[in-house]
């Protein structure tokens, strides 16, 4: 994990606490909608390399 990752989990792991349940529950949709999002287009890349 780089420097870059590693300060934006320390203002994650900061903000979190201070989210309401909307707050985090939009932050969870968001980070797996763009994990979602780059396991696609890995996949995307692979199946287009055939």
């Amino acid at each position: 994990m780089n420097e870059n990752e590693k300060k934006i989990l320390k203002t994650i792991d900061k903000a979190l606490p201070k989210m309401d349940a909307f707050e985090k529950g939009y932050f969870l949709g968001y980070a797996e909608s763009k994990a979602a999002e780059k396991n696609k287009t890995e996949e995307e890349y692979f199946v287009d390399v055939e």
